[in-house]
């Protein structure tokens, strides 16, 4: 099969913010679904914290959460994610997120994230 048009889903698991920042420093993820409530540093504040790493930026960063209302949308905008999923989330959801090309996400942050 051709490389190029291949799928590789790694699932890595953080129980708090501060695990799932240093698994990002470890593996650099291109695609990172993140609950906005874990213990230590929250979910926003790890969005931020990926987003000022200076691979952070190309990183496609979505929240996983059961909130739902426009000021929680609005702070995970603020805190730089490109999409906001309430759960429960299909599992063929998540996995059409993870490997949707970029110019089929409309992101958050209200442009179309960029092409790799």
């Amino acid at each position: 099969p051709d490389v190029e048009h291949q799928l590789v889903i790694v699932g890595v698991l953080a129980d708090a913010g501060e695990e799932g920042l240093d698994l990002a420093q470890t593996f650099h993820p291109d695609v990172a679904f993140v609950d906005l409530n874990m213990p230590q540093m929250g979910g926003l504040d790890l969005g931020k914290a990926l987003r000022s790493e200076p691979w952070g930026a190309a990183m496609r960063l979505i929240a996983l959460t059961g909130m739902a209302g426009k000021m929680d949308i609005d702070a995970t905008r603020a805190a730089g994610f490109d999409l906001h999923l309430t759960k429960p989330v299909p599992p063929e959801e998540i996995v059409r997120l993870a490997s949707a090309s970029a110019d089929n996400v409309v992101p958050l942050r209200g442009k179309r994230l960029s092409g790799s």
